[in-house]
């Protein structure tokens, strides 16, 4: 596989590399050959920096297998009965910069780069019947029955002081010494690992030198760091609000000797707000509020410590200017680790707001792990069933995707929900397919209905706590619903979208579309009683599927409005590394750089990827030089019509994007880079790019042009009169020999050469294959796909279509 994702890989860096122009202090990755473990995003997309791929696939203990992996988990690998992994690898050495002191490692490849030390790790794969494979470009190593691989890891630094690396992209580095993770400048690392079940007879797992955490004498647990931006912006151009927080809020809280940033931009003439609802710092960790773009442009408007209060009334900037909020956590070994804080983002108006609110009625919903939806109309209560499902080969799981605040066991469920007992809201709930919690009497126009679960008959453990649905909770569970039937699933209903929340699927699987928000469809299979399975429904209730074993189809919400500003950064539409867009979405962005007068710093999309569904169909993306769609439109693109490749420049220093699919089919979607490159009046279009050239024209420039063209003569289409009086005089000719023979031997020449054309293609097409298709039995279908962007062409695009798994 490498042999085609090296020229593409090596493509779209020169692409990125001749896109950026200068825009400050620019990092890069550092010098030397080396490797990184790929992410499911892909790998890391940077101007100087060119990658290709590789894949190894291990067979590892075939009896009673026990390969597992992290619960947090964004490495593109496959860990079940065996481990499929893959590899970014930076053949090329162009750089100059050294790597940073501190202690982490990476793949070897070549001579370790300045500073590291090398080692390996071993792996004693299955003997029986060995069928490990591998593929494209790999770290140094031995790749046979059994696995080595080598690597460069450093240990002179401290983990706690942020090396400077690039965060437009996720990355991964491993993990030295310790199963600590090295800070970042501007991102957060969350640890990851994967366990090697290696061969149980005569093991011989080693290892030497300088290697990750995690190696063993037997069955390796290699762990990882997976790294993310934490330089995060916010923007509101009318009424609305947004819940923020720390990184790690729900989960393990913001780890020591950490910095992030957040920044809250809102239009002229409004002002905006910030109010935190929950604030729990440990130590001398600081939250800090400046008025400005960034430190230093404006006062401070607050400072928040463990010792000190924060204001009940929140905390305002001046109109149209924006608020930066800095999170700090100290480095000291005894600060316990602070669950950080959550906060809400608005738009003060002084208009009465028209946003949706939760409607009136108590009721319930399943409640995600970032916990109930944030709302001022409601008061929530939670509450937690435990079944204890079938005991004998018990086989209950959930869907991989999975946001629910739940625990999932093969022998039992422990559920939790948000439950609306005390609800100022008013107004009924839309129509449409879902379903809810019942809690009283249903609202109106919602039906009711029950699921009866027959849980484990032997030493049945059901337990209960909290505020709970209607129901009854004894050794057995039965839960009661509350369904709307009488809408279109495709038609999209208004909620609101401060916080993420569930609603659950009626009918079929399929999800009921919420304006504004993008839906994960995701499940939980009951293994109930098997002896005399008691299993039953009636009236209204989610869809299920199996009267055995019932599956229930929930579907999560998360606003699908996002904000970039300032650092560039790539961007994508929902599920693009996984099942594609869905249809009848509608998603934005919007992307902000420093406003000044004149303008110093410009906004420059790109699409490295787009695949949006041809025909002429609603699939459409629309950038507009503004606020909004209000605004002036920049360019218009759908499946025939793809963006050019130098991107979308714009002379504002806010651009909106809106992505739209209608009600037929999907797609996979699109993969972008938001540039903040130096301000250049002459990049920018005079006029909307609304005809950009077909995907398979490549002469076809677009209908907007940033200067007019020199005016051409069409040339003629008439013959000259000589020829002309030839051609007439030929034809009528009487010599029959004189027409004929030259016609018999151009036919023959052209015969000759088209088929030796078809042959040599034919040919081509077959080592072509041969190359591929070890290779492809073996990739996970996350594979990164890139397009072709060094060419003036678009026929290698659709080439490679064919051979790239979609999704």
């Amino acid at each position: 596989m490498a042999e085609v994702y090296s020229p593409l890989l090596l493509s779209l860096a020169l692409f990125l590399r001749l896109s950026v122009e200068c825009i400050g202090a620019k990092v890069e990755w550092p010098e030397g050959s080396y490797g990184l473990p790929k992410a499911m995003t892909g790998c890391p997309l940077s101007p100087e920096t060119k990658w290709t791929t590789g894949w190894r696939f291990e067979d590892t203990e075939d009896s009673h297998p026990n390969n597992y992996k992290s619960s947090s988990y964004h490495l593109d690998t496959v860990v079940g009965l065996n481990v499929n992994r893959t590899f970014c690898m930076k053949v090329e050495n162009d750089e100059t910069t050294e790597w940073p002191k501190g202690q982490y490692c990476i793949y070897k490849k070549a001579d370790c780069p300045k500073g590291f030390q090398e080692g390996y790790v071993y792996w004693d794969d299955e003997n029986y019947k060995n069928v490990n494979k591998k593929g494209g470009t790999l770290p140094d190593g031995v790749y046979d029955r059994d696995t080595l691989i080598k690597y460069c890891c450093r240990a002179d630094g401290d983990k706690l002081t942020p090396l400077t690396l690039p965060v437009m992209s996720s990355f991964y580095l491993m993990m030295s010494n310790t199963s600590e993770c090295q800070r970042v400048k501007g991102a957060v690392a969350t640890k990851e690992f994967i366990r090697f079940d290696t061969e149980d007879t005569r093991n011989e797992d080693r290892q030497d030198g300088s290697y990750p955490y995690g190696a063993g004498i037997r069955n390796h647990k290699l762990y990882y760091c997976y790294y993310e931006s934490c330089n995060f912006t916010y923007s509101l151009d009318s009424e609305g609000e947004i819940q923020f927080t720390s990184p790690n809020y729900f989960k393990d809280g913001f780890p020591r000797a950490q910095t992030c940033s957040w920044r809250f931009v809102v239009p002229e003439r409004k002002r905006a707000r910030i109010r935190f609802v929950d604030v729990r710092l440990e130590g001398d960790d600081s939250i800090t509020l400046a008025e400005g773009w960034e430190d230093g442009d404006g006062s401070l408007i607050g400072d928040i410590k463990k010792s000190t209060s924060q204001r009940r009334s929140g905390y305002s900037a001046s109109p149209g200017s924006p608020i930066l909020v800095t999170f700090h956590s100290t480095s000291r070994p005894q600060r316990l680790q602070s669950k950080g804080f959550l906060g809400i983002f608005t738009a003060r108006s002084e208009s009465h707001s028209s946003l949706p609110e939760w409607p009136s009625g108590t009721f319930g919903l399943p409640r995600s792990k970032f916990g109930c939806p944030y709302s001022k109309e409601i008061t929530w209560s939670s509450g937690w069933r435990y079944q204890d499902t079938e005991d004998d080969h018990a086989s209950s799981q959930k869907s991989l995707s999975f946001h629910m605040d739940a625990v999932v066991n093969k022998s039992a469920v422990n559920r939790s929900f948000c439950m609306a007992t005390g609800n100022k809201g008013n107004g009924d709930w839309p129509k449409g397919q879902y379903c809810i919690y019942k809690k009283g009497v249903c609202p109106k126009g919602l039906s009711e209905g029950y699921l009866f679960f027959d849980d484990e008959n032997h030493k049945n453990q059901n337990r209960m706590g909290g505020t709970l649905p209607d129901g009854v909770y004894d050794e057995d569970t039965k839960l009661f619903y509350c369904c709307r039937t009488d809408g279109d699933k495709r038609k999209p209903m208004s909620l609101p979208l401060v916080s993420p929340f569930y609603l659950m699927a009626f009918n079929s699987s399929e999800c009921q579309r919420v304006k504004g928000a993008m839906v994960t469809q995701e499940y939980i299979q009951f293994d109930d009683e098997d002896e005399s399975n008691k299993d039953t429904s009636s009236g209204m209730h989610p869809y299920e599927k199996g009267k055995l074993n019932v599956t229930i189809s929930y579907c999560y919400y998360e606003a699908c409005h996002f904000t970039l500003g300032e650092n560039s950064q790539e961007f994508s539409s929902p599920n693009y590394r996984s099942t594609g867009y869905s249809n009848s979405q509608i998603c934005s962005w919007r992307f902000h750089v420093k406003h000044v007068t004149p303008p110093k710093q410009q906004i420059l999309l790109k699409f490295p990827e787009f695949r949006l569904r041809k025909g002429k169909d609603g699939d459409v993306i629309k950038i507009y030089s503004g606020w909004n769609a209000s605004d002036t439109l920049l360019a218009e693109f759908n499946g025939d019509n793809p963006p050019p490749i130098e991107g979308v420049a714009s002379a504002s220093s806010v651009v909106y994007l809106v992505f739209i699919s209608d009600e037929h089919g999907q797609s996979q979607g699109f993969r972008g880079l938001f540039l903040n490159q130096e301000f250049n009046s002459s990049a920018v279009y005079k006029q909307p790019i609304t005809s950009p050239r077909e995907t398979k024209d490549t002469a076809t420039q677009p209908s907007a042009v940033k200067t007019e063209p020199a005016t051409t003569s069409e040339p003629s289409t008439t013959l000259p009169s000589t020829v002309q009086r030839k051609l007439a005089s030929t034809q009528s000719s009487s010599s029959y020999a004189k027409v004929v023979i030259p016609l018999v031997i151009i036919a023959l020449i052209l015969v000759a050469v088209v088929t030796v054309y078809c042959i040599r293609r034919r040919r081509r097409e077959i080592r072509f294959k041969k190359r591929l298709d070890q290779s492809r039995r073996e990739l996970d279908n996350n594979g990164t796909t890139y397009r072709d962007l060094n060419s003036k062409e678009y026929e290698s695009y659709e080439d490679f279509q064919e051979i790239f798994p979609q999704g």
